[in-house]
């Protein structure tokens, strides 16, 4: 079969399948009304990526221009931007007709000024001359040749402009181009702008819309010109879903082409600050608390299984699957008990205790299944501080007991599964080992807890939340799911990106050298799906 290649531009790329019928099964809804699931979802997706407060989908790049425009000028003020700029050359004297201002064209090698540029194109305060009012940047340069401005220089460019008071904007149609050339997160640079946008057809395959970024005050500006300017629509999710499509594919900070970096890796999503204080934590230097005999790193401990009696647990955990009764304990409102499973990972049971409490409301809404996820952490400051940096809130962080300090991801912002941090300290007095019901059959041949597997909306939120706060490896599975695995635990987490179904647990996976009988349905008496897979 014949294979064509067309490098004429990256704006004749075709969809794959994959994305087509991705595309097809979009969730849809009235965007006009903010109901468009995908829609929102899509807008959601590009201000994290550009680190700004909401975004606006749009049906093309030159419609965030021209919007752009309107909402940071007044008529009759001046644009400073490079005189190969695409508003001048290719939106059909649009700066002149919609925003009604005027554009001062500077020169530079490859599409680019630099600060003392902008400094001299400055309008001095005279009501002869229109007022230079926004700064643009075309990153990256079109008809200089696919340049890549420096970030330095941006910086400096910016600097001048918010100096003299000048709003600033990124035109950013190619700047996933310059994330894969520089290495360099899109957020960092869209950060210097007060407004930067993306285009989805151009080096990200999809075949309509580009989205535009800003503060919450700008986008609503910018809904009120879509509106005007006849790009609002309805079920907007069917090409919104490209976009989407896109993005999950696209090279991400510390994931270059779509296959997330190492942490080990120099650009992953820690910072280097990070790193280094938890590599000091790890060997006990400076700063840092070494713990012989707890945590020297964080590691994936145990799942957590809510259900009105633990004891209806052992037939299944001890007998079927040969789990190995470790600890458990009356905590207050719930009691508790291990299992630990001989070819690594273990699960913990709950059950509610006393009239009322927070196990007994998860059960009544939602039945037996499972309830969180535990990370044992070298300091749980430093965890806590990791995730508020992110972006996430802490709720019930509990610093009162020195053998176990803990806090938690808020729900809402966790993926759909409750997240524990725990700071252990030595083995608690009041631990005993659990003893199960009596007439169980002999264990049966090891079985290996492998670990969760989840649904996530957004790819940058799960590296996020499982890279960035709880410093695990990113890889990517057979399927292209996102694997997350720690060092020195056996168990791990496998993401599914979904971008319209709800986020949560799918299964509990585990591996054995028997076949299982498992049931395919969530398990009847613990309200989860166990799956086995090869190791």
């Amino acid at each position: 079969m014949a294979i064509e290649v067309d490098l004429y531009s990256d704006t004749v790329t075709k969809p794959t399948a994959e994305m087509r019928r991705f595309m097809c099964e979009a969730e849809v809804g009235d965007e006009q009304k903010h109901e468009d699931p995908t829609v929102n979802l899509l807008q959601d997706m590009v201000a994290e990526l550009l680190g700004k407060d909401a975004a606006l989908f749009l049906p093309s790049g030159t419609m965030c221009n021209e919007i752009a425009m309107r909402v940071h000028c007044r008529h009759g003020e001046e644009m400073i931007a490079h005189r190969t700029a695409h508003p001048i050359h290719f939106e059909t004297g649009g700066p002149a007709a919609l925003a009604g201002i005027n554009v001062q064209g500077l020169d530079g090698p490859r599409g680019q000024f630099d600060f003392a540029a902008v400094e001299a194109a400055i309008r001095p305060d005279n009501r002869h001359m229109p007022r230079s009012r926004l700064l643009w940047v075309e990153q990256t340069s079109n008809l200089g040749g696919g340049s890549v401005w420096p970030l330095e220089k941006i910086r400096a460019v910016v600097d001048v402009a918010r100096r003299r008071g000048l709003s600033t904007h990124m035109d950013g149609a190619r700047l996933m181009n310059a994330v894969v050339a520089s290495g360099i997160a899109a957020q960092q640079w869209a950060a210097p702008f007060d407004s930067a946008w993306i285009d989805f057809t151009k080096g990200l395959g999809a075949p309509v819309g580009a989205a535009i970024a800003g503060s919450r005050e700008f986008i609503a500006e910018a809904w009120r010109c879509k509106q005007q300017m006849g790009g609002a629509m309805r079920q907007a999710g069917i090409i919104a879903a490209g976009g989407v499509y896109a993005l999950r594919h696209a090279p991400l900070p510390g994931r270059p082409h779509g296959r997330p970096r190492s942490a080990h890796d120099p650009r992953s999503h820690a910072s280097g600050r990070e790193r280094s204080g938890h590599r000091a934590l790890a060997r006990g230097g400076p700063g840092g608390l070494h713990r012989l005999s707890l945590v020297d790193r964080v590691l994936f401990d145990h799942i957590a299984i809510a259900l009105p009696r633990m004891a209806d647990a052992a037939p299944f955990l001890c007998a079927e699957l040969g789990g190995e009764p470790d600890a458990g304990q009356p905590s207050g409102v719930f009691a508790w008990g291990t299992y630990r499973f001989e070819g690594g990972g273990s699960i913990e049971i709950m059950e509610p205790a006393g009239p009322s409490g927070f196990l007994h409301r998860f059960l009544a809404e939602r039945g037996a299944g499972i309830h969180h996820v535990t990370f044992k952490v070298p300091s749980l400051a430093e965890a806590c501080a990791r995730a508020e940096s992110a972006g996430y809130d802490i709720i019930g962080r509990d610093e009162s007991d020195p053998e176990w300090k803990e806090a938690f991801l808020h729900p809402k912002q966790a993926l759909g599964i409750v997240v524990q941090f725990a700071e252990p300290g030595p083995p608690h007095a009041g631990s005993r080992p659990m003893v199960p019901p009596q007439g169980l059959p002999g264990a049966p041949p090891p079985v290996t807890i492998l670990g969760l597997r989840m649904r996530g909306q957004s790819v940058e939120r799960a590296v996020t939340q499982w890279t960035t706060v709880l410093q695990g490896t990113a890889a990517e599975g057979p399927r292209g799911e996102l694997v997350f695995s720690w060092h020195d635990s056996p168990m791990r987490l496998a993401v599914e990106i979904d971008p319209v179904q709800d986020e949560g647990p799918i299964a509990l996976e585990l591996a054995s050298r028997r076949r299982l009988s498992l049931p395919r349905e969530p398990h009847p008496v613990l309200g989860t799906v166990f799956r086995q897979v090869e190791m």
